[in-house]
């Protein structure tokens, strides 16, 4: 928070428990932040059957009121196969939260053959679940070298966004793990701006 982040994403491996979540909630809001919340209950919920939806009411009540909450955490790089089933999950959370919309992260650039497929999956992803934002990952600094994609990465979620009258997210490699180098400021920086450049 101190270094101007205000949303928080869920844990590396994050337990998914309620008594977790709220404690994550807590902090962030004594801080001025807000958290994207997992709650693994939602793992019990099947969009196509009616009676898991208790479930799916238990984490809206646990989460819908607090004001360190932002958004339903609902995966991380989705497979393409999956969007009908998020979309179902969007529109069970809209029905019962509307201030509080479910969320993804996509693949970035680096996951396609090419431009035009990172475009067309980024454009399936808006047409089939409606997001209120769009976002993807794009770790361009590997070990010993650049994938020299982040520019097309910055490029292809702005012009979609844009396409779609929504904002967008990047999320930038902040730590190194395999097979991705540690940055130094400097490419710290360089990524960031890359995101700002495209607005």
């Amino acid at each position: 928070v101190d270094a101007g982040m205000n949303v928080l994403l869920p844990a590396w491996r994050d337990s998914g428990l309620a008594a977790d979540t709220r404690q994550r909630l807590r902090l962030a809001h004594a801080r001025g932040a807000a958290c994207i919340a997992w709650d693994r209950r939602l793992r019990q919920v099947d969009p196509a059957n009616p009676s898991t939806f208790a479930a799916l009411d238990s984490v809206v009540a646990l989460f819908k009121g607090d004001p360190g909450f932002l958004a339903y955490y609902l995966g991380d790089e989705p497979d393409t196969s999956r969007l009908p089933l998020i979309a179902r999950f969007f529109a069970l959370l809209a029905e019962r939260d509307p201030a509080h919309p479910g969320w993804n992260n996509l693949s970035g650039r680096s996951s396609f053959a090419s431009q035009a497929d990172f475009l067309a999956s980024l454009r399936r992803y808006v047409a089939t679940v409606h997001p209120k934002v769009l976002c993807a990952d794009h770790y361009d600094l590997l070990t010993g070298r650049d994938r020299g994609l982040a520019v097309a990465n910055a490029q292809g979620l702005a012009q979609v966004a844009r396409e779609s009258g929504l904002p967008f997210w990047g999320i930038v490699l902040g730590i190194g793990h395999e097979p991705f180098r540690e940055p130094n400021e400097g490419e710290m920086r360089w990524q960031i701006a890359t995101l700002l450049a495209y607005g």
